[in-house]
């Protein structure tokens, strides 16, 4: 028993000095404002409160914990963004392909309802030719109508025996002869034209068939054949044969005509043959064989040929408006049939337009929600990203002034700190952009990050005593807002040129140039004259480079390219060597011409001009040392350049020249870039006269020599 409460004891006083001896535990003391009056008493609050420095084993272990805590929370943040930004693209690839199934789904919709109008207008197309082809019907039968009403139809003979008294009059008995004849020509006309009712059909048959006594008899002017039959007390009988032209068809203008009752002295008969001739005058008591009836039957026959005429004529009439109507009966009768056809379509399209159209209704539902759903995950991944609490650790060593404490001295260093860690917080969000395209910058961008940020707690973690100093180390809990800005800055815009790339070409018979050394020494100062050369010709532009004057003399257009004639003047006292390269030098630099395009084209022929012969560079000199000049000479040149367009309107020159020279006996070269801008070619017939933009082009600077090696 006793043995046990000793344990017990040494137990209580072992746990009692690990307790003694561990850290104290670290706390974040919080900033709940930005007031600096407040947050300095807060500091210097938590400062004093302190015991004193902190031991090895204490800093190790508070700087332990805050380190894995920075660590946990940086890890934490990261994982909340990588899952935001994973559910930012399944979003963002959910609306893309149900953007995509829309889009193709609106194209097959407006598709068929293109369709659905095509159809639609196919149908009132076809309405539209039968009413047409109907129109058409309607004026073929009011073409025959009038044909029918207009054309003579034959001929009629109209016999009548008549007795003329003591007190008749001729012409009154002619005018009743009519009168009773008029009843049986309607008869006849009535028949004729039923006659026709089977070849008209129902064409003429409702127009024109209204009685047997509708139509008009026309007398035509003959006069009429009449005999005498006999003689007796109650007067002459006479028979008369009277030849009348029938429009059955025609309205009668005097209207009706209505039959009269029989008369003993009017005997009337139509007379088609000889035979009704002599029926009818021995039906009336008169032998035809007494008397002479040869006008009558000439008569009858050229009636019954006119009639045969005529009838051969309606009947070839009628078929033809019959066959045009047929055919245009049978034009409808097709487009109702493809109408009928159409109707179905239509109406197929229709119902497949209806169920499409309720699936891109369904798509368009769809849409909006997978839209909504990529703005939520958007403003989520966003919303973290703009919003971040972080952790800075910082490290300060306080020196007392005066009569501070060591305490008092830490406290300052804190607080000197707080605008530190501000900055660092802001400057960790800043980025910028460069396009490049083909292999050159294209666009730059720079998203300058406008953050605000707020210091929202403090961590003190240890106070190392370093004699008159205090080494203190805290952390800071940061919360920084994001608010991106996009500032474009222009770039500026370079020319980019074009490389020769072209392969030199030798003869068999050729030498193969040699390099060309690199430049032993430097090129010697170039010695300003005060005295102008003196020119028998004035010049279009003058350059200048290493005491030598280019003189542009004229610019000929020719078939084989541009002509550029050039005086080369050494104003110099040294001799100077003066070389201008063609394609026959192989890849060595050349002097160009540029278009009004910028398109650039370069020398295909270097010509030296002595006397009156012209030279081909190459050919004086292979190894490409140029043309001597001595001090104060000049030697003429031209170059050639082929390949403009003939429509070029204005030329830039680039002299490329290789002047070559010695200094303290050593030989060295120099190539230059001369421009002569804006040379305005003339016709081809005034070439020779050509006149640069300005008049004359003001000699330029000396210009940079370029050192480099010719390849």
């Amino acid at each position: 028993m006793f043995k046990s409460k000793i344990g017990l004891s040494l137990t209580l006083i072992f746990m009692t000095a690990l307790a003694y001896a561990a850290p104290p535990v670290l706390r974040w003391i919080s900033l709940s404002t930005d007031s600096p009056d407040t947050v300095r008493e807060i500091i210097r609050s938590e400062v004093d409160n302190r015991e004193g420095f902190s031991t090895r084993q204490e800093v190790r272990a508070n700087l332990q914990a805050v380190e894995e805590e920075k660590e946990r929370e940086d890890a934490d943040y990261k994982s909340s963004i990588l899952a935001a930004n994973r559910e930012f693209i399944r979003a963002k690839k959910k609306r893309d392909e149900v953007t995509t199934q829309f889009q193709a789904s609106s194209t097959e919709l407006d598709e068929a309802a293109k369709d659905i109008k095509t159809v639609r207008a196919t149908n009132e197309n076809l309405d539209a030719q039968i009413d047409r082809f109907e129109q058409d019907i309607k004026t073929q039968k009011d073409s025959l109508k009038r044909w029918l009403q207009s054309e003579k139809q034959g001929e009629i003979l109209v016999a009548v025996i008549y007795t003329r008294g003591f007190k008749d009059s001729a012409h009154k008995l002619e005018g009743t002869a009519d009168k009773a004849s008029a009843p049986l020509i309607a008869q006849y006309m009535g028949t004729y034209i039923q006659s026709f009712t089977k070849v008209i059909h129902s064409i003429a048959a409702f127009d024109f068939i209204r009685a047997t006594e509708e139509g008009t008899a026309k007398w035509n002017k003959e006069e009429p054949l009449r005999i005498e039959l006999e003689k007796g007390e109650s007067g002459t009988t006479y028979l008369r044969l009277k030849r009348y032209e029938l429009y059955p068809f025609q309205d009668n203008k005097s209207g009706k005509i209505s039959p009269v009752a029989a008369s003993a002295k009017y005997k009337v008969a139509v007379i088609s043959s000889h035979k009704d001739l002599e029926v009818f005058l021995t039906q009336n008591q008169f032998n035809p064989k007494n008397y002479e009836l040869t006008r009558f039957e000439n008569a009858i026959r050229d009636t019954a040929q006119s009639n045969l005429a005529a009838g051969d004529g309606l009947n070839e009439q009628v078929k033809s408006f019959q066959d045009r109507i047929t055919n245009l009966q049978n034009k409808i009768k097709t487009a109702k049939g493809e109408k009928e056809t159409q109707k179905l379509l239509l109406k197929r399209k229709e119902e497949t337009y209806y169920k499409m159209s309720l699936d891109v209704a369904a798509i368009r539902e769809r849409k909006d929600l997978v839209e909504r759903q990529f703005h939520d995950a958007q403003a989520v991944l966003q919303e973290k990203k703009r919003t971040h609490e972080s952790i800075i650790i910082k490290t300060a060593l306080a020196t007392t002034k005066g009569s501070q404490s060591p305490a008092e001295a830490s406290a300052e260093a804190i607080l000197d700190k707080l605008a530190e860690v501000k900055n660092d917080a802001k400057t960790q969000h800043s980025s910028s952009t460069t396009e490049v395209t083909n292999f050159q910058v294209t666009a730059e961008s720079s998203t300058q990050a406008i953050t605000e940020a707020r210091i929202i707690a403090v961590r003190l973690i240890s106070f190392i005593n370093e004699g008159d100093s205090v080494r203190v180390n805290m952390a800071f809990r940061v919360r920084t807002v994001l608010e991106e800005q996009e500032v474009k800055q222009p770039l500026k815009k370079q020319a980019v040129y074009e490389k020769q790339t072209r392969e030199p070409i030798y003869k068999s018979e050729d030498a193969v140039p040699e390099a060309k050394p690199r430049p032993a020494a430097e090129a010697p100062q170039e010695k300003i004259t005060a005295a102008t050369p003196h020119r028998s010709y004035q010049p279009l532009a003058t350059v200048s480079a290493l005491g030598c004057l280019f003189d542009l003399r004229s610019v000929q257009v020719a078939k084989d390219g541009i002509h550029v004639r050039l005086e080369v003047i050494n104003t110099d006292a040294d001799v100077r060597s003066v070389a201008f390269y063609d394609e026959r030098f192989g890849r060595w630099n050349r002097s160009k011409i540029y278009d009004e395009s910028d398109k650039f084209y370069t020398t295909t022929h270097a010509y030296v001009i002595q006397g009156a012969h012209k030279k081909q560079m190459y050919d004086i000199d292979s190894r490409g040392k140029g043309i001597a000049l001595q001090p104060q000479t000049s030697v003429a040149m031209e170059l050639v350049f082929a390949g403009a367009p003939a429509n070029t309107k204005t030329i830039k020159i680039n002299l490329h020249p290789f002047i070559y020279y010695k200094r303290a006996w050593i030989p060295s070269w120099q190539e230059f870039d001369l421009v002569i801008p804006d040379i305005r070619l003339a016709p081809k017939a005034q070439s020779l006269n050509a006149t640069p933009a300005p008049a004359t082009a003001p000699a330029q600077a000396p210009p940079k020599a370029k050192k480099r090696k010719k390849k």
